[in-house]
């Protein structure tokens, strides 16, 4: 019988996603990650809704965890990236990304996407 690893992740400091996000695999200006962080701040300072915290996207029925997952992957993360910025191990992230399509109904990013700024979770 094999024995699963699963690779873990040290904890993301705002440098280290800094360096990450302009780097070359990114590539963002400096005004682009300004309202990436912006952005960010508004997603993580919003009031919870009347729901439950556990229920924070209500209309798509997935939790405030899944919902900074399906954010992060509408914006075109991977799941390895998703892991590294949330500071979470990827078999975790993967975790997260199948119970989205999951509870959501569907089997691709795309239909993901598309239901997340139908829902003003995306783009707002």
């Amino acid at each position: 019988m094999s024995e699963r690893t699963e690779q873990h992740y040290s904890p993301v400091t705002s440098g280290d996603v800094i360096e990450r996000l302009t780097g070359p695999d990114f590539g963002l200006s400096g005004e682009e990650l300004r309202q990436l962080a912006a952005e960010i701040e508004q997603f993580v300072g919003r009031e919870p809704s009347e729901s439950t915290s556990r229920d924070a996207t209500p209309e798509l029925g997935i939790s405030a965890r899944e919902s900074e997952v399906l954010v992060l992957l509408a914006s075109g993360y991977t799941r390895r990236d998703i892991a590294v910025v949330l500071g979470i191990t990827f078999n975790t992230a993967a975790s997260h990304v199948l119970n989205i399509y999951r509870k959501l109904g569907v089997n691709t990013i795309a239909e993901a996407t598309r239901l997340a700024v139908r829902s003003g979770l995306v783009g707002r």
